[in-house]
């Protein structure tokens, strides 16, 4: 692979990757590194389901929220009056990162990067994360870990939720500094009460993952079911995939078939691949719902169109037992449903 990136090579993007979606019915790959956001990247923990088997150098520290030392106090402060200067006084700044970051979604690295380095430079703090993130990961430019952990500490200093959220990933899986799991859920926290989205989503994934797997959980209850209601709310597809897990299991709400299928729709609408899998299950057990192999095939059939190789295999599975009317039936009623989904 290039150290130097300039547009997208297939690479999911920060803003486009799933964490890690709970299904009863699927297990998905495995991805590389590479293609991977902030928790190694987005915590990547299997899949745990109740059809299918599990599957599953020291850099810089961040001082504990304090900067030691006369010098860096002063230069602390200098930072963050700069990024509040810069924040009140030019409504340019907001425009030029929506913009910088419209280029880098577009899979643009390179001409990104310069854009975040230009408003890193004048204060920026979000800006400061993006640099971070890329100059670590060699998106855009050659990889330097040392100059990607210093600007994301700084984003950290001015306390960006994004930074807060990137850096305690690093933290919980030692990915470009030491390994500090305990510390690395502390920033996250920080970054779901700054408002991150994805930060408050990955707390109903990391608890019904490790109760799942039988493992420690990095969370409580209270604070998993907290931020995965607040992340609902918002929309988040992975909370609200989470949200229909929870009901679906009697899982720290009461079990309650109708409401998971109404959770897992909103999910399925927000392109959840689970939650597709999960409808299609549930229709074609007849949970929740009246059995109906007509519907249970069009949901995996959705699913397998947004290349889930899982579903795909389950749809066709499914459709050595339908006529040629159903398959048909099926298919319509797939076609208007992502039509209706776009």
């Amino acid at each position: 692979m290039s150290a130097l990136r300039g547009k997208a090579d297939g690479i999911k993007r920060p803003s486009e990757r799933p964490f890690i979606a709970i299904s009863r019915h699927s297990v998905l790959p495995a991805c590389d590194d590479d293609d991977l956001p902030a928790f190694k990247q987005d915590f990547p923990f299997k899949a745990a389901n109740r059809h299918s088997s599990l599957h599953g150098d020291s850099m810089v520290e961040m001082q504990s929220g304090c900067i030691e030392g006369e010098e860096e106090v002063k230069r602390g402060i200098l930072v963050a009056l700069t990024a509040a200067m810069v924040a009140l006084a030019s409504p340019l700044a907001k425009a030029g990162l929506d913009e910088a970051i419209k280029v880098y979604d577009a899979g643009e690295f390179g001409p990104a990067l310069a854009e975040f380095r230009a408003l890193a430079a004048g204060g920026d703090a979000r800006a400061m994360s993006y640099v971070g993130w890329m100059l670590a990961n060699g998106w855009g430019t050659a990889p330097s870990v040392e100059d990607g952990v210093r600007w994301m500490k700084r984003a950290v200093e001015l306390g960006d939720p994004k930074a807060y959220f990137d850096y305690g990933g690093w933290l919980f899986y030692g990915r470009f500094v030491q390994r500090d799991p305990k510390r690395g859920i502390d920033f996250v926290r920080k970054a779901a009460e700054g408002g991150h989205l994805k930060a408050q989503a990955i707390f109903g994934v990391l608890y019904i993952t490790s109760f799942m797997t039988s493992t420690q959980a990095p969370v409580t209850a209270k604070e998993a079911l907290r931020w995965t209601k607040v992340a609902a709310e918002r929309g988040q597809p992975d909370a609200l995939n989470s949200m229909g897990f929870m009901y679906a299991n009697g899982f720290l709400l009461k079990k309650n078939l109708p409401q998971a299928i109404t959770w897992y729709r909103k999910a399925a609408a927000a392109k959840n691949l689970t939650a597709l899998i999960e409808l299609g299950a549930m229709y074609l057990k007849g949970e929740g719902v009246k059995a109906d192999t007509v519907e249970a095939y069009s949901w995996f059939l959705m699913a397998s169109r947004i290349s889930l190789q899982f579903a795909k295999k389950r749809a066709d599975k499914i459709a050595k037992g339908m006529t040629e009317a159903q398959l048909k039936e099926a298919r319509q009623r797939a076609d208007l449903w992502s039509a209706a989904h776009p």
